[in-house]
Formats: C-alpha cells, structure tokens, sequence
C-alpha cells in the first residue's frame, strides 16, 4: 500500500513512523511487515506460552490501552487451546468461529470474543470501531439473548466491505491493516490535509495536532477546520473559541488511557481539568497560525449555566453565587497560566449568550428527543442514533459520579440528550458570534460530545480541534 509523497513526509515525523513510499535503497533497514489481527494474535499466543502473566498483562494495558485491572483479569484467563492459525475459507463461518479459530477468545469471561475487540480497536483506531459492555455474565445466564437490561453491548459503526456489503467484525477483523503501524483513517486524514492546504501547511498541521495530543477531526470537521485555515492564510481573521467547564475536583488514576478521573466532590477556582487541555492545544495552535501569518482572536468561555442546576450544587457543596465565584477565579487563573497569549476570557451565559441559550437548549432537546437530531449526521456521515446510543452507555458511570447516584440507561440516556442540547446552543452562539468569520472551537473535553456542536450548523460550521481522551 503506498501513499502521496507528503503523507509519508507527515507520517515520518518525529521518526515515530515509517515512511510509506521510498525508493529502494539497499542500505537502509527494510520496514516491518504490515500489523494484521493475525500478527497480533501470534505475539499474544507467543507471550501467553512464556508462563509470566506480568508480560501479558503489560502488553493488554500498554499496546491495547486496556485499564490495568482488565489487562490483569485477561492475562489471568487467556489460556489458548491452540496457534492463532490462518484461515483460508472465511465465506462461511461466523464471527465467533473465526476468533475461535484465530485464538482470540477468553473463554472463561464474558463476553468471550472482547479481547477481538480490543485488538480490533487498536487496528481500526476508536475512531472507527470501539464498543461499551454493560453487566456480566452472571447476569447475562438468567436471560436469554441479551435481554436483561443490566446486560448491553453497544459498538460504534457498522463495516462495510468495497461493494457496500456489511461485514461481520470476524471478517473485518481478517480484513485489517496497519500500514507500518499508523490506522487507515489516520492516513486518509493526513491526505486531506494535504490536498486542502497544501503540502508544507498540511504537514505543520498534523505536527501541531500531534505535538498537541489532539484526536483527529471526522472528515467533515476537518474540512471545516482546512476551509477557516485557508480563508485565514488569505488574510481573514480566524476566531479561536471554545467552552470549558469548572474546576471540579478530579485525581489521577493508574491507567494509561484515561489518566484522570473526576471525583465531583468540590469544584475549585483554578484550572480546571477541561481548562487545562485547552491550556495545552492553544500554544500549539498559536504557533502555527504565527508561522503562516495568520491573524486570530481568541475567545474563550467558561460554562457558568452549570451554576442553574440544583443538583450540581448539591454535589459540589456550593451556592450558586459560590459556584459562580469560582468561575470566575478560574477565568484568572487561566489567563495567568497564559501570561504570553491575548485573550478575552468570558462567563458563557452571562457574558455571551444574551439570553439565548436556554431558548436555544430548550429547542434542541425537542428535537433529539423526537429523534430529530438536526445537522449532525451531516457533520459526522454516521449513524447518529447509534453514535447517542454508544455515548449514553459509555458516559453512564460518568454521569453517575457526577451527579452521585446510580442510574437506568433511559436515565443517561435523558441526561446525554439536555447534555447534548448545551453542547447544541453553545454551538450555535459561538457560530453566531464568529458572524460569518472563519472559527475554530477548540475543546478539552470529550471528543464524541463535540458530535452535538454541529446540531444547529446545517449551512455552514465551525472546525473543531478536541484533545484526546483524558478523562
């Protein structure tokens, strides 16, 4: 497989990847085989033989990203019958079977295939597969077919083969290629880069997310975010923007793939963790936009509308005119964090929104929840009913410590949606405060939330660029 010369030049920054297309030199070290679900399954089968579950647990936790406690739980479980082996006739066999036949199935845990997942993911990238499991196998054995509520597993998009086919995750699986270890998708965006901006301002792009942390846009974003970059290199001013929530009380955790973990028990006056993501995207941003000389603003909103919900001040232990206080602090303290960069700091609902948002709120959250979800689709070219269905399951536990109880699916569900119609009306405000200028939202939290943005923006839209998952 072979790529535009300047992807490879992208693809080989840092040395961290391989380039992709170059002339055969003699000299030089051939570049490793192509990653496949198969070569993967060999190293893991390979580490299982070595008796020391300390190895295997390191390779589920460092390379899968799974949470320590699940590496541990798989290394402990995972005892292959036999070598991953190849299959040559796939037509008739269930995806089941062709994990059975690939050694990727735990069979003493449920669900037996999840460590195909995983693998899975780590191939396609989250961006294109992932999925959400809900209850156990306890559970799961009173019932059948998966029909207890506490027993739910949610995956994100659909495969499709080159004739539009849907695909079974055990051929996808058969399917998948690194190409010298960088996800299709990922190079597919890097060619996009390219041919909206141009080689040189392309490649920096990609530098400047990367050396950012930044998750990739979906197509669509990204050729938002290309079109505000491009009006800028013609000499238009581009509104950098966003909103970030308060200063809640967060800690670290062990796992590599999602470092922190909000506690919700008290809400600061510094920078918070949202902010701090923020924090870390806009000097890189900055930089590139002063290297192609292009003008900005930056404006920047803290969400002080979370001070209207009673139960967030009862968690938090704060008065509204606490809360608000607060907001306010942290709005100082991320100024004096960016001492060297000009901004303009604001309250979101007191200083923006001109009594729009609950108007705007009110109105998307109709919609969504008649099933109407505006322009989203159009944004992220996916089945949004499946994207709010995956994010209800995936942010249950999150919105549960949050608020501080135990909820229903229909219960996060509920919450995801007037969760999604805020994002929804920030959304819209900041696209009717940029008036028509090129913009860019930069957001620190949640990649996927960022899907409800897009809600109001049928015509035209703003670009965003998200931090990779902290939290």
């Amino acid at each position: 497989m072979s790529c535009h010369p300047a992807v490879a030049q992208i693809l080989n920054d840092g040395h961290e990847y391989h380039q992709l297309e170059a002339k055969p030199d003699k000299s030089q070290v051939p570049p490793p085989p192509p990653l496949t679900f198969l070569s993967m399954m060999r190293e893991i089968y390979a580490l299982a033989l070595s008796s020391d579950p300390a190895l295997l647990t390191q390779h589920f936790s460092k390379v899968l990203g799974m949470p320590e406690s699940l590496a541990k739980k798989f290394a402990t479980n995972y005892h292959p019958e036999h070598e991953p082996r190849i299959i040559a006739d796939q037509a008739n066999l269930s995806s089941s079977e062709i994990f059975k036949e690939l050694s990727a199935q735990v069979k003493d845990l449920w669900p037996k295939n999840e460590l195909a997942w995983w693998i899975m993911k780590h191939l396609f990238g989250s961006e294109v597969f992932d999925f959400q499991i809900l209850g156990d196998n306890k559970t799961l054995r009173k019932v059948r077919r998966r029909q207890h509520k506490d027993n739910s597993i949610h995956f994100r998009n659909y495969f499709f083969d080159t004739e539009g086919k849907g695909l079974s995750h055990g051929r996808a699986a058969l399917l998948s290629r690194e190409c010298f270890g960088l996800p299709p998708h990922v190079r597919r965006k890097a060619g996009r880069m390219l041919s909206e901006l141009g080689s040189e301002a392309g490649v920096d792009l990609f530098r400047a997310l990367k050396k950012a942390d930044c998750s990739l846009p979906p197509n669509q974003e990204l050729a938002s975010l290309c079109a505000a970059l491009n009006r800028g290199l013609r000499g238009e001013e581009v509104l950098l923007t966003g909103v970030f929530c308060p200063d809640y009380a967060y800690r670290e955790t062990p796992e590599a793939s999602v470092p922190y973990q909000y506690t919700f028990d008290n809400v600061g006056g510094g920078v918070g963790l949202v902010a701090l993501q923020i924090e870390r995207i806009l000097p890189a941003l900055i930089e590139y936009l002063k290297r192609y000389g292009i003008p900005y603003r930056v404006v920047l909103a803290i969400a002080d509308f979370e001070a209207n919900d009673p139960l967030i001040l009862t968690r938090v232990g704060k008065t509204r005119d606490q809360f608000l206080a607060l907001c306010e602090e942290s709005l100082r303290a991320f100024q004096s964090a960016l001492p060297g960069v000009p901004m303009e700091l604001k309250m979101f609902e007191r200083d923006l929104a001109d009594g729009r948002l609950q108007r705007y709120e009110a109105e998307a959250l109709t919609r969504m929840e008649a099933g109407d979800f505006g322009a989203i689709h159009c944004r992220t070219g996916k089945s949004v009913q499946r994207d709010v269905d995956f994010l209800a399951a995936d942010r249950r536990s999150f919105y549960e410590k949050w608020f501080g109880h135990r909820m229903t699916e229909v219960e996060a569900y509920n919450l995801l949606l007037k969760q999604g119609a805020e994002y929804a009306a920030c959304g819209r405000i900041l696209l009717e405060i940029a008036q028509g200028k090129p913009a860019i939202k930069v957001a620190g939290d949640s990649p996927r939330m960022q899907l409800f943005s897009s809600f109001f923006m049928d015509e035209v839209a703003i670009g965003t660029i998200a931090a990779t998952r902290q939290y």
